[in-house]
């Protein structure tokens, strides 16, 4: 009789459990739909790759997108504890890992490293018995498909207005009071929003949206071309030049006209 080592038999074990997960994960929510079709990439010269400042403290947002993807697929307690085993297998200390973990969204090391000893040196099948991992019912947005609607337009306009505050979180509470119009359910005020900030994050990504890496203000793609920028600002400019021939109106509570100083004299008609 052949003797086979436990690495072997652990290898046999995670490979059933993978195949029982497969076989589980149709019907999976629509942020994993992206997964369906895989594109082959081409590999750029070394040169010709865009820099990324890892140690910039913005790209934590990025990881808590990922991170967040990545737990609806297969389970926070997996993905913590394969992060949080890498980064101590590189030398992270357990206070570290603690902060990265928690501002992504993951465990503590505390429950992270409870979790590492079961996996590795006790059984296999306890650390897999939760299974809570993957999410395999119907997203929010399939049981409300009009606010995803709204949603959307909201973030449109919200991106497009000039003073660019827009941001995921108040995506969040746009949701959350749409949330509570429709199923006109009364909120408790310590109740949490009814769409985490990290899925809005990943909604506005789905939708189109890029993140400003220094503000972190989402904006849709097109908005940032050198041409769209250029014709924005002689655009602007042609206005700016010449506001004394247009008649306008003064800021505040009680707005009046202001005649042009500047002939010929021009009213600026806008349609929305």
């Amino acid at each position: 009789m052949l003797y086979t080592s436990r690495r072997q038999q652990h290898s046999k074990t995670v490979q059933a459990k993978l195949r029982t997960t497969e076989a589980s994960s149709f019907g999976q929510d629509d942020e994993n739909e992206a997964d369906d079709v895989i594109e082959p990439m081409e590999l750029e010269a070394e040169d010709e790759r865009i820099h990324i400042d890892y140690k910039n403290k913005n790209i934590l947002n990025d990881i808590s997108d990922l991170f967040e993807i990545c737990k609806k697929k297969c389970g926070l307690k997996s993905i913590s504890c394969l992060l949080y085993m890498s980064l101590r297998h590189v030398g992270i200390t357990y206070e570290k890992c603690d902060d990265i973990l928690k501002t992504i969204g993951g465990y503590t090391s505390q429950t992270a490293q409870k979790w590492t000893e079961v996996l590795v040196n006790g059984n296999f099948g306890d650390f897999m018995v939760e299974n809570r991992g993957g999410k395999h019912c119907s997203s929010f947005y399939d049981y409300f498909p009009e606010i995803e609607t709204e949603a959307k337009l909201y973030s449109l306009e919200r991106c497009g207005q000039k003073a660019a505050d827009f941001s995921a979180l108040d995506l969040a509470h746009f949701i959350d009071k749409r949330f509570y119009e429709e199923s006109n359910i009364v909120k408790n005020d310590d109740s949490a929003l009814i769409r985490s900030v990290a899925s809005c994050r990943l909604d506005l990504r789905r939708w189109g949206a890029k993140f400003d890496k220094n503000s972190q203000r989402p904006y849709f793609e097109g908005h940032e071309r050198d041409d769209v920028k250029e014709h924005r600002s002689k655009f602007v400019e042609y206005f700016l030049t010449r506001k004394a021939n247009y008649y306008m109106v003064t800021e505040g509570e009680n707005p009046v006209w202001k005649v042009p100083t500047a002939n010929p004299p021009c009213v600026h008609n806008c349609y929305k």
